[in-house]
């Protein structure tokens, strides 16, 4: 019986110990951005531009968003004004992409994402993309067909990354090579006519600032040599110049399986980078065709071969003036060439590294039609 009466009196005691909910923070009054632009003004302010969605008002209606735009000294000042033009809590946890404009990447972005990074409710996995030019352009288009911005950019992100065209990053996985002196890292690369958007290759980055640009052909390019295919990757190749009709001249390829190894190596302060990366291919236009004969197949074997090959030390050319690691040389001779490492600077010596690349081309089919 007692037992039963002191239940009550220490279930009333338990209450004073509770503390509450004193972090609440009511969806009703949230303001979700979906979609974020960051570019830097002619005198050094900060302009952050945000597509907020707004739920349907019925049950039939649709989801609508709203540009917003604020100017700050820092990003943290920008995204207080942004804020208090909102009628309601701004919140960014349910950001799908980052869009920073052409002069805030060519300048060291991690002050940028520093307030990110920090936020403990941040979107770490939300995609992070360069937009030529300015990135409020894309963030005012608003909606493109039956999508809204934000989620439209993040749906292309997504299917370029699926077809071998950019590299899968997030905020969250940048973080470590913008820390580490060892390794860089490419984003995808945005264009806009103000109406229309496209992915347009990757943006190379040095350290923490952007150092050039990647086309669509090179970004695949560059991928397959890191040994990363996804679900496609299709190459179309210029083999002759004056066939009859224009279209004959070309060939494309699926790339079926990609091999790719990197060696590098250490003579004294010479350092020496190879590449043999191993095609097998399905052809999937070409107009010429007879490769059921064996000799004829060989030979356009050869020729993509040799192809490619020059493509890819043309492509390796390009990185090393841009001073672009992005298949992480420094890293490697950390790992295993560690005392060599300890003696080399490496940003210094990265112009006059040899680097080397070749290809290896096998077609495995070519179609049902002979």
């Amino acid at each position: 019986m007692k037992r039963k009466r002191l239940a009550p009196l220490i279930a009333m005691l338990t209450v004073l110990f509770l503390t509450g909910c004193w972090d609440q923070d009511y969806l009703r009054d949230a303001r979700m951005v979906i979609l974020v632009g960051i570019d830097r003004l002619p005198g050094g302010d900060i302009l952050e531009t945000g597509a907020v969605r707004y739920a349907p008002t019925n049950s039939g209606g649709n989801p609508t968003n709203t540009t917003f735009q604020a100017v700050g000294k820092s990003i943290r000042d920008a995204r207080k004004q942004l804020d208090m033009r909102v009628n309601g809590r701004l919140r960014t946890s349910k950001m799908r992409t980052l869009l920073l404009g052409e002069e805030v990447a060519k300048d060291d972005i991690y002050p940028i994402l520093d307030l990110i990074y920090r936020d403990p409710k941040a979107s770490l996995n939300a995609h992070i993309a360069v937009a030529r030019g300015s990135a409020q352009d894309i963030v005012r288009i608003n909606q493109i067909g039956q999508s809204l911005i934000g989620q439209y950019v993040d749906e292309m992100i997504d299917t370029k990354v699926t077809a071998t065209l950019v590299e899968e990053q997030n905020i969250e996985t940048i973080l470590a090579m913008l820390l580490d002196p060892g390794q860089d890292f490419a984003l995808p690369y945005l264009v806009s006519d103000g109406r229309d958007i496209k992915v347009d290759g990757m943006s190379m980055f040095h350290g923490r600032r952007m150092a050039g640009t990647l086309n669509p052909n090179e970004s695949m390019l560059y991928l397959l040599m890191k040994g990363k295919k996804e679900e496609s990757a299709i190459l179309t190749l210029k083999l002759f110049q004056n066939k009859h009709p224009y279209q004959a001249n070309f060939i494309s390829l699926d790339v079926y399986k990609v091999k790719s190894n990197m060696n590098v190596a250490v003579h004294g302060k010479k350092i020496e980078v190879t590449f043999l990366t191993k095609l097998n291919v399905n052809v999937t236009e070409y107009p010429m065709d007879h490769l059921d004969k064996e000799e004829k197949a060989k030979k356009l074997n050869q020729k993509l071969t040799a192809m490619l090959t020059d493509q890819m030390n043309h492509l390796l050319n390009k990185m090393q003036r841009a001073h672009f690691d992005g298949f992480g040389v420094g890293r490697n001779l950390k790992a295993y060439h560690y005392q060599d490492w300890k003696k080399i600077d490496l940003e210094k010596e990265y112009p006059h590294i040899r680097f080397q690349a070749k290809a290896d081309v096998e077609i495995i089919d070519h179609g049902i039609i002979n």
